[in-house]
């Protein structure tokens, strides 16, 4: 009797415990419903604020699926017509010369397959016919008459070295020239050569072609050796009888000197200095109150002393510094000419100059002469250095960075000093080339050389700074 109320309870617990788990998932699935329906309206509340905060330039766009943005583009249109005045060089040897695949067909070889009973002659290329020699041929004298200068053509044209008379050629843009006249400067006075020149005058197109014409006769007599020789001799006797004046020949010359090479100072490499202003201006504030006289005599003996100062984030910057003799050291060692000897004379550093050197501007027609007893030496410019006063900002404006500050020498002293034995045989070797330049070098020269190198008896300056 006790057993049966136990059994009759357990089916109602198991039913009871399945009702509680159905009402529990229901109300999980219901929350989770609710929880996806407020996340899609807050998607679609932002949705909706997105599309009215989009400005007036953005009302074209609308959703679609395509994902690629649309530009909008307005470029310019391409120009109608080709440029008229534009010159654009153009190298002529790119459309003729030859560019084979050397390299890379030294690293393969090909065959050829050849069907021999075709009977079509095949012509290879070979590479070797299109490359240009090392050494130049010599052309037949009438294709080089028409591979001549137009500019060059008066007087005759040079042909394998030798000049051909121009009178039985005619020129490629004679016939050109005269059909269009029209467009150049009218010229009433004038011959075949003037339209190619115009604006230039009858007088001076007479000059050219004299000039022309001796510089012909000139080219033609210095062809061989002897024949300069000749020249030379010739211009010693033209040069033997008194001179006369181009314009006065009623006047006499005072003095007549021979003008040759000066052999002591040809070895020495002069240079020309160019100032921006007088430099002995203010010269009396460094060294004292001086003559303008003593002023002259200090400048004589200055010396031009190079030096680089660093520059922050930059290469160095050059300078050089003008020096001259202290008035109270100076001026009594010029009067006993104590500065030509081997003793140490005090110098006053003047100012800086910025400084750029032109070797290219140095002709060899620029010449230095030098008076002497009987006789006038010249020697050539090398060199042709131009200074510039330099100013106290002037780096700082560039904006090349900060200089340091210049820091001059307490005192300078400068003083002669012996050439070395390289030095003299250098110099040596300069006076050997002016007195004989095609000679052959011997062996006694380069004994006398190896002396010279061992000894040395010149001077040269050297300054010395404290």
């Amino acid at each position: 009797m006790s057993s049966q109320p136990s059994t009759s309870k357990a089916p109602e617990q198991r039913r009871h415990s399945k009702d509680k788990d159905r009402a529990a998932e229901e109300k999980r699935k219901k929350h989770e419903y609710e929880k996806q329906k407020a996340a899609k309206k807050e998607q679609h509340e932002k949705a909706e604020a997105a599309k009215k905060e989009v400005g007036a330039d953005q009302r074209l766009t609308r959703k679609t699926n395509f994902l690629c943005r649309i530009q909008f583009r307005n470029d310019l249109p391409e120009v109608p017509v080709e440029p008229k005045l534009l010159a654009v060089p153009t190298r002529w040897d790119r459309f003729v010369s030859y560019k084979s695949c050397a390299n890379l067909d030294a690293m393969r070889s090909h065959d050829f397959l050849l069907e021999p009973e075709l009977g079509i002659p095949l012509d290879l290329l070979e590479a070797q016919q299109y490359q240009v020699p090392h050494h130049r041929q010599r052309l037949d004298p009438e294709d080089e008459a028409l591979l001549r200068s137009e500019n060059n053509t008066v007087g005759g044209v040079i042909v394998n070295g030798r000049r051909v008379p121009t009178a039985n050629i005619v020129s490629r843009s004679a016939g050109v020239a005269r059909d269009f006249t029209w467009l150049m400067k009218t010229q009433y006075i004038s011959d075949e050569n003037a339209p190619k020149q115009a604006g230039i005058s009858e007088k001076t197109m007479q000059e050219m072609r004299k000039r022309a014409a001796q510089e012909m006769s000139r080219d033609q007599e210095q062809d061989t050796l002897t024949s300069q020789i000749a020249t030379i001799e010739a211009s010693f006797k033209a040069a033997a009888p008194p001179p006369v004046h181009q314009t006065k020949p009623h006047l006499q010359p005072v003095e007549v000197l021979p003008v040759l090479p000066d052999f002591d100072r040809w070895p020495q490499n002069l240079v020309q200095v160019l100032f921006d202003v007088e430099p002995t201006q203010n010269i009396s504030d460094v060294v004292g109150a001086v003559s303008e006289e003593d002023a002259k005599q200090l400048a004589a003996y200055s010396v031009i002393k190079s030096f680089s100062v660093p520059v922050e984030g930059s290469e160095p910057e050059k300078f050089a510094a003008y020096l001259v003799p202290s008035a109270e050291d100076g001026l009594p060692a010029i009067r006993r000419g104590a500065l030509e000897e081997a003793e140490a004379v005090d110098y006053k550093w003047v100012r800086e100059y910025h400084y750029e050197a032109r070797p290219d501007e140095a002709v060899q027609d620029t010449m230095m002469f030098f008076f002497s007893e009987g006789q006038v030496g010249y020697t050539p410019l090398g060199t042709k250095l131009v200074l510039q006063k330099k100013k106290a900002r002037g780096l700082q404006d560039k904006g090349v960075g900060v200089v340091q500050d210049i820091s001059r020498p307490a005192s300078v002293s400068v003083r002669k000093r012996a050439a070395t034995g390289e030095e003299l045989h250098q110099r040596r070797k300069v006076v050997r080339v002016l007195e004989n330049p095609y000679g052959p070098e011997e062996e006694e020269e380069e004994e006398d050389d190896d002396e010279i190198r061992e000894a040395g008896t010149q001077g040269l300056d050297e300054d010395v700074s404290e």
